[in-house]
């Protein structure tokens, strides 16, 4: 038994998988059907998981589907935040929550 999160379990067989130059492409169907890819980021799934010969698109696809729908239905009080008080400036303070696309400051 291995305390690892999806992401990792899933490099852990990808890495299996093509170092032994593909032949263990069925078994790597069958270790992958036990990866709750919904745990896996979206740009992940589809720029890497997607890509590889032993998932099945399908369940990629599904993944995908049920990241949208939790990201439709979550809560703002679920999401990271941090609540600025006392920032000596009018309109500074209040609850800033982390959006989906970062934005630098360079």
């Amino acid at each position: 038994d291995i305390d690892v999160d999806e992401y990792t379990m899933f490099h852990i067989l990808r890495s299996w998988v093509v170092q032994d130059e593909g032949r263990n492409i069925e078994a790597g169907k069958k270790l992958a059907s036990h990866i709750d890819f919904a745990h896996i980021k979206s740009d992940h799934l589809v720029n890497v998981v997607m890509k590889c010969k032993f998932v099945n698109v399908s369940c990629v696809n599904a993944a995908l589907e049920e990241i949208e729908e939790m990201m439709a239905n979550q809560s703002p009080d679920d999401k990271e935040h941090v609540v600025v008080e006392g920032a000596g400036m009018d309109g500074i303070d209040g609850v800033y929550a982390r959006t989906e696309d970062e934005i630098g400051l360079g």
